[in-house]
């Protein structure tokens, strides 16, 4: 850890970085609860499942950390510059790793069944490291405890667990009343609002206000799969009217929350033309509150079509070009706009190499006889340092060309320095 400068690592505030037993769980750093097993393997060989809050926030933890180590031991596997040490400047290094994402995304449309094999091999080297010792003497001591983050690991553990529903071991059945629906929409509403509702679903802490906020108002214990199928409810409820209520003929009685129809006749007609919905006869008189929360929530999240392109539009808009005047002072890239003219210029490049018959030039590849050379012009070097070196250098060309670069007096100790 960094001393406390003008340099300081500093963590943004409401941010954390989970890290391991051996870290002290300090702010802005989220261990794992010592003396309390976690470790994937032992839950998937012995098939058992948490019994506790905090061995089910271990377990939520260490799959956290899985996906991170998978993630990079994959793009390891595919990108051989992110495998050693790097010598670029930090900015450079930082736009590798964008690049190596870009170029993995690219290539996994192609031929993801590759990704799958390499990920074989990235699961098996995770399974082969020691597990880490969970009560280890040799702790990182220099993060600073306090009350206030070792409260927010013990009340996350609890809030995991209550919305996962772990505690009686089984499902529960809860039937909903208008009290229930009140409260429950109440926490929707405000956290839509608040951007805590995407595409994917509901961010996780959502699910737990709802459930606090339904015992605080209404006493009763509900979890988070209750509250999942409550949703589908709402969402069913939504589906059906939102698609009435786009119809000439209709529209919404907000003082008996029910659907207004202009005739009887209007309503055999639709039901006609939508026969294959077997449960919108019931929705002529069907009473539905909270309508307004319930739009709220969903009127953004169902698809309409707009927006939607063909590959082709696609291609053609990536084809059309804008004219910047000279006079215009040129802003600099954002990270977004970077990876976007990358990903154009990949394409510049495909649809190119797709007009000629003529190869591709060969990237420049120096030959063994080339490498073995150079190394024999190091002075004092040993045969088996050599061999070692020459092992490294053949299977990278970027170590090669630091190795020329720098002085030949220099060339020697280098090269013993690396793995």
């Amino acid at each position: 850890m960094r001393n406390d400068r003008e340099d300081a690592f500093v963590i943004p505030h409401g941010k954390y970085y989970l890290v391991d037993a051996g870290y002290t769980n300090g702010p802005g750093f989220l261990a794992p609860f010592r003396s309390t097993r976690y470790h994937l393997k032992e839950w998937v060989s012995s098939q058992q499942q948490p019994q506790t809050d905090k061995e089910l926030y271990n377990l939520r933890h260490s799959r956290a950390r899985n996906v991170v180590e998978r993630t990079f031991g994959l793009w390891k596997k595919k990108w051989a510059i992110l495998r050693i040490q790097s010598f670029f400047d930090i900015k450079d290094q930082i736009r590798i790793i964008n690049a190596c994402c870009v170029l993995h995304n690219f290539a996994r449309d192609r031929q993801h069944m590759m990704d799958d094999l390499l990920l074989q091999e990235v699961d098996a080297d995770l399974a082969n490291l020691e597990h880490e010792p969970v009560d280890d003497t040799d702790l990182i001591p220099y993060v600073q405890v306090t009350n206030e983050w070792t409260n927010f690991r013990q009340e996350l553990s609890q809030d995991i667990s209550m919305a996962e529903g772990t505690g009686t071991g089984k499902r529960t059945y809860v039937t909903w009343d208008d009290e229930m629906d009140a409260a429950l929409l109440e926490v929707l509403v405000h956290h839509h609002n608040m951007g805590d509702h995407s595409q994917n679903g509901w961010k996780a802490h959502v699910y737990s206000a709802a459930i606090k906020n339904v015992k605080e108002k209404c006493n009763k214990d509900i979890a988070k799969n209750n509250i999942l199928g409550r949703l589908r409810t709402f969402d069913n409820q939504f589906d059906i009217i939102n698609k009435i209520l786009s119809q000439s003929g209709f529209g919404w009685d907000w003082v008996n929350n029910k659907l207004s129809i202009d005739s009887d006749d209007v309503w055999t007609k639709y039901l006609e033309a939508n026969k294959k919905e077997k449960a919108l006869a019931s929705y002529k008189t069907k009473v539905v509150k909270h309508w307004e929360a319930i739009s709220t929530i969903y009127s953004k999240d169902h698809a309409d079509g707009e927006g939607a392109k063909t590959g082709a539009e696609t291609a053609a808009d990536l084809e059309e070009t804008i004219e910047v005047s000279p006079e215009t002072v040129p802003k600099r890239q954002q990270t977004g706009d970077a990876i976007m003219c990358m990903i154009g210029e990949m394409r510049t490049t495909l649809k190119d190499a797709l007009k000629t018959t003529d190869p591709l030039p060969l990237p420049k590849v120096t030959t063994p006889s080339e490498i073995l050379a150079a190394l024999e012009l190091i002075p004092e070097l040993a045969e088996v340092d050599m061999l070692h070196s020459y092992g490294k250098l053949i299977l990278n060309e970027r170590l090669f060309e630091a190795l020329m670069e720098l002085p030949m007096h220099m060339r020697k100790a280098w090269l013993l320095l690396l793995p």
